[in-house]
């Protein structure tokens, strides 16, 4: 793909989510994600997997990314992102 990387996995922020609120949740679980830069300031938030990262530690990620979005109320499916990521993987 013309724009794929291999490094980073950017993702879009729903209009209705608090980016703020979300990504403070998230970094407290121990997962740090970052924000999008100019134009894309508070529309995407990127996941980086540069280096040594086991598939075990990607598949924490999504759980964490799933369990505080079930938590704030995001209509998930428990288990739906982390079987999503086992598939693709």
């Amino acid at each position: 793909q013309r724009v794929a990387s291999k490094t980073v996995t950017a993702a879009l922020v729903p209009d209705d989510l608090d980016w703020k609120a979300f990504n403070g949740e998230v970094k407290r679980r121990g997962v740090v994600l970052a924000g999008g830069q100019g134009k894309l300031t508070g529309k995407i938030f990127r996941l980086g997997h540069l280096g040594s990262v086991t598939v075990e530690e990607i598949l924490g990620a999504m759980s964490t990314l799933e369990f505080v979005s079930i938590g704030i109320g995001r209509p998930v499916r428990p288990g739906s992102a982390v079987a999503a990521a086992q598939v693709a993987g």
